[in-house]
């Protein structure tokens, strides 16, 4: 990555190691100050890839995954990037019946965070936000690929995250 010193202006070749916590850490070649200055790019990029949109705009890029949507008892589907084969019925029962079993391990067993359900060769994850609202990914292998499985670890583990 190029960045420019903050004193003389100079270009510099900084590698992966320079950069901490979002801050270009660096000593110029030209004059030798020393560098730290963050990078909004890269923590604004970071913080992007952690939104549910992002993830929705990426999801038509991994051959692995099939599609995935947001389902709220109350709203129905919200976002959805699913196969044009289903009809907005279909994956309103799907997302109702997915949200419901769900619900019924609750009851059961409170601390769970998500499941995964195999229909027709396909690995349906499940998680819930908050009440009433639930995220699904399908994907056509038992584990989601590793922007979507750190993504969706977050989703589950959210501090607001109640029964």
């Amino acid at each position: 990555m190029i960045v420019f010193c903050e004193d003389c202006g100079d270009r510099n070749q900084v590698c992966p190691a320079h950069i901490v916590k979002g801050r270009a850490v660096f000593i110029c070649h030209a004059c030798g100050y020393h560098n730290d200055y963050p990078l909004p790019l890269l923590q604004q990029k970071k913080q992007q890839e952690n939104t549910v949109d992002h993830l929705f705009q990426v999801l038509d890029r991994d051959p692995q995954m099939m599609g995935g949507f947001i389902y709220d008892i109350s709203k129905g589907i919200t976002v959805c990037r699913m196969p044009d084969l289903l009809l907005p019925e279909d994956i309103h029962s799907l997302g109702s019946r997915l949200a419901q079993s769900l619900e019924q391990g609750l009851l059961a067993m409170p601390d769970i965070r998500s499941m995964t359900v195999l229909i027709s060769d396909k690995y349906f994850f499940v998680a819930r936000e908050k009440k009433g609202q639930y995220l699904v990914l399908i994907a056509l292998t038992p584990n989601l690929p590793e922007p979507f499985c750190r993504f969706f670890m977050q989703y589950t583990h959210k501090k607001e995250w109640q029964i």
